[in-house]
């Protein structure tokens, strides 16, 4: 019998890594990351998240974070802060850390904008919605006769 993988929402701080542009349009970009391993509890957590799975991603990011005074209060200028539907399909764990790539259907956001997350820290919002295979159902709350 298959366990049900829970879908409650986490918020991560992470670690935005090398970004992946492939030259076919039809193939997705890939995000890496990393967070703190003690971020998500156990590795059954992780793997209920990161494993195969369809997320709703909300990603924040201020470009300019590491360039404000100690206790300045940071402005807008250079921020990011995306909502996406991305898929993962495995994580790898480390000593203190664990890593992972998000891809996104390279239609769905301008790529650019991802471009600027890498070797910045942001906030990862996400919520598992389905697996990666799987087309999530209609969430909006109406619902067809």
């Amino acid at each position: 019998m298959t366990r049900k993988k829970k879908t409650y929402e986490h918020t991560l701080t992470v670690t935005f890594g090398h970004i992946g542009i492939s030259s076919d349009p039809a193939k997705d970009v890939a995000i890496k990351l990393r967070f703190d391993r003690s971020a998500l509890g156990t590795l059954e957590d992780v793997a209920d998240l990161f494993t195969g799975a369809q997320l709703r991603a909300q990603i924040e990011c201020d470009l300019a974070a590491d360039k404000d005074a100690e206790g300045q209060e940071t402005m807008d200028f250079g921020a990011i802060a995306l909502e996406l539907t991305v898929t993962t399909e495995r994580f790898t764990v480390e000593a203190d850390q664990i890593k992972t790539v998000l891809k996104v259907p390279e239609p769905s956001v301008e790529v650019p904008v991802l471009l600027q997350l890498r070797r910045h820290d942001g906030t990862l919002h996400c919520t598992r919605i389905g697996d990666a295979s799987i087309t999530p159902a209609d969430d909006s709350g109406s619902e067809t006769a």
